[in-house]
């Protein structure tokens, strides 16, 4: 199961996953030296969930170049690949359920890409809850602090009774996975006030997904009779966004990138409290974001600190964010999406493709940051499209700064971790628009 820090970020980002996390961007790669004349170019293909190699994956070289397909090791090598850029175009079948993916301009040598699949499905929970403070409410958390995992719900109260129905996006109903299963009580603010882990992924616990509405697993929950005591997890000293963006709310987030299970503090500051159920070498983040009243442009940053670690200062390493008008592809065979790209100092662009209906990403695209566009590839022989004519779809450009001075090619050559447990920060500018193919 991946982290959905993308749908933070953009009302997803996560989520990421995307990346990001924001669960979101695709993978990784290992590699990034510049291709010689006559060098080989791989590229790995495993899954996102389960680390397994991917095969029979179609892989295509730039806009309609050589293909080839992923060995039963997930491998696809091209021999012969001429010095410079060059665009690497993956197709996984229709039936495979995973979305697409595409790296452009990069000048890796051997691409380690992970593919995650665009279902979306539920775990169901139901039972009753003890010592919950009046107007408190209950929320449930899946997290895996090893490898970022984490998906949360407040959950809907009746009395003593509570339901949750979890989303978990980019897994397919009947996926089993390890977790840490935790009840965390918040108060109107938004600030936990309680936790109880409830079960332990140690000791085995795992899960299983359904179709949303499906059979709820029965677990019951018993807060403390008396609140324990909090702690300032961080102070958010100063904020500096982006020009023409307004830091709207601040907040600490843990345990994971994504999840504001702390609470939110608007005023800066001021020492942003909470109980802190969670292990002591748990990374606490602090968070600065702004959605504009359309939700067609969004701007949010992360930083890793620890508990109580003083005042913390946020600032955007972006001096403007992407734009992007509704793009029209309908009667050109390689249509192209042109947008005006993020300005500042930053890794790359993610671009993905989404159906309207359901939000579910069909392909998800790399770029470098001087993109202005990218033109989408000839189809191999025996690839269906994934894009319909005539069929509208959600587009959302985002610039994607990872601290630490991660530069494009590194994106795409093994140092992208979308749980960002590795990084010490993350900043993403969106904008958002439609494309009719």
């Amino acid at each position: 199961m991946k982290n959905d820090a993308r749908s933070v970020v953009i009302g997803l980002l996560w989520s990421v996953s995307i990346l990001l996390v924001v669960s979101g961007c695709g993978g990784s790669s290992g590699g990034g030296t510049a291709a010689a004349t006559g060098n080989t170019l791989t590229v790995t293909l495993t899954d996102a969930i389960t680390n397994a190699a991917v095969s029979g994956v179609t892989v295509q070289l730039d806009q309609a170049g050589a293909t080839t397909t992923t060995n039963a090791n997930g491998v696809a090598s091209f021999s012969g690949v001429s010095s410079g850029a060059h665009d690497i175009h993956m197709f996984p079948s229709a039936t495979s359920g995973y979305q697409w993916e595409s790296i452009y301009q990069t000048t890796a040598t051997s691409i380690q890409w992970s593919l995650s699949k665009n279902d979306i499905s539920y775990v169901e929970y139901a039972g009753t809850v003890a010592n919950l403070g009046v107007g408190d409410s209950l929320t449930l958390l899946l997290e895996d602090a090893a490898n970022g995992q984490a998906f949360s719900k407040q959950c809907s109260l009746v009395g003593t009774s509570y339901t949750c129905s979890i989303q978990v996006d980019g897994v397919a109903v009947g996926t089993s996975g390890s977790f840490n299963l935790w009840a965390l009580e918040k108060n109107a603010s938004g600030t936990v006030v309680d936790g109880v882990q409830l079960q332990s992924k140690a000791n085995g616990y795992t899960v299983t997904t359904t179709a949303q509405g499906g059979t709820a697993v029965t677990q019951n929950i018993t807060f403390a009779t008396t609140l324990p005591a909090t702690t300032n997890l961080l102070t958010i000293s100063s904020v500096t966004p982006p020009a023409g963006v307004t830091a709207t709310q601040t907040a600490a987030t843990m345990p994971m990138l994504g999840f504001e299970v702390m609470g939110y503090s608007t005023v800066l500051g001021n020492p942003i409290p909470a109980y802190n159920p969670f292990a002591a070498t748990s990374p606490v983040w602090a968070r600065s974001s702004d959605v504009n009243n359309a939700g067609t442009l969004t701007w949010a940053i992360w930083q890793k600190s620890t508990i109580g670690s003083g005042n913390i200062q946020l600032t955007s390493s972006f001096t403007a964010l992407p734009a992007i008008a509704a793009q029209n592809g309908q009667g050109a065979a390689n249509p192209k999406i042109v947008f005006t790209p993020a300005q500042g100092t930053f890794t790359g662009h993610q671009v993905t493709i989404d159906e309207t209906a359901t939000g579910r990403t069909l392909w998800n695209i790399v770029l470098p940051t001087t993109a202005t566009g990218f033109t989408l590839p000839t189809l191999p022989t025996g690839v269906t499209a994934i894009l319909s004519t005539g069929t509208t779809y959600n587009v959302t450009v985002d610039g994607i700064e990872i601290s630490g001075g991660t530069a494009y090619n590194q994106l795409v050559a093994g140092k992208y971790d979308p749980t960002l447990i590795s990084y010490t920060g993350l900043e993403i500018v969106e904008a958002k628009t439609t494309f009719t193919r």
